[in-house]
């Protein structure tokens, strides 16, 4: 796909507003960290998160998945005035494409709120096979842009990525929407077993199904939606299984 110009975009507002309304300024399409391009299911909007690389995707998913995240925006806008000033500033040479001054973005920038405050933080997210020395003085361009609005910056690479906690949430995710008939009745279900008895998550789910008459499947599913849910939870860094004792769930 060829690169739309700065002025294209700006017209389509790319990379400007927040939450359902937000819209990336580069289509992955246009241009790819790793090979891949990834359109994302957001949980928290209506709407597809549109991320350039498998790293920037798995940093998307588990922000969204933290209970103190509020909004995700992916490939955020520069303002070009500002970074140029930046860079001037600290005698850095400014992003160009063919030749010419271009628009600035950083990857991730995230809302949380805690204790009813609210706050942000950006993130640029970089394999560290990629971290360069000209990639530095970008960073610092980005990093300074957003100390400038007081808002933190960070990078983030593959190595802060916890392998186990990230394919788990992974699979929760494509459970989080669904619409379930026995949703409510599992929840009492679960309250009336001893979680210190000697049963596993199979075990319960088999006991769920043929208590109110309906397939395996579906009490799989079922279970699979209350812990995307997070109405009960199971250790994120423990690598989900069915044969799971009921013993490390809680409701």
């Amino acid at each position: 796909m060829p690169r739309k110009s700065d002025k294209s975009k700006a017209k389509l507002g790319l990379g400007t507003g927040s939450g359902q309304n937000h819209q990336a300024y580069f289509h992955p399409k246009e241009f790819s960290s790793d090979g891949t391009s990834h359109r994302v299911p957001s949980i928290l909007v209506d709407r597809m998160l549109i991320l350039a690389s498998g790293l920037e995707s798995n940093v998307a998913k588990l922000s969204e998945y933290s209970p103190i995240v509020t909004s995700v925006e992916e490939q955020c806008k520069l303002e070009m005035d500002q970074t140029r000033a930046i860079a001037a500033r600290h005698g850095l040479r400014h992003p160009q494409f063919k030749g010419k001054d271009t628009v600035m973005t950083t990857d991730l920038l995230v809302t949380y709120k805690k204790d009813e405050e609210s706050f942000q933080i950006a993130y640029s997210v970089k394999y560290s096979t990629d971290i360069s020395l000209r990639n530095l003085e970008k960073f610092q361009i980005e990093k300074s842009y957003w100390n400038d609005k007081d808002i933190s910056w960070f990078i983030v690479t593959e190595k802060q990525i916890p392998e186990i906690v990230i394919k788990n949430v992974s699979m929760l995710r494509e459970h989080f929407r669904s619409e379930l008939r026995f949703s409510d009745k599992l929840k009492s279900f679960m309250k009336g077993i001893d979680v210190r008895s000697n049963v596993s998550i199979g075990d319960a789910s088999k006991m769920f199904a043929k208590e109110f008459k309906i397939s395996y499947s579906e009490s799989k599913l079922t279970f699979l939606h209350l812990f995307a849910r997070k109405v009960m939870r199971f250790d994120l860094t423990t690598e989900f299984d069915w044969n799971m004792n009921l013993k490390g769930i809680s409701l």
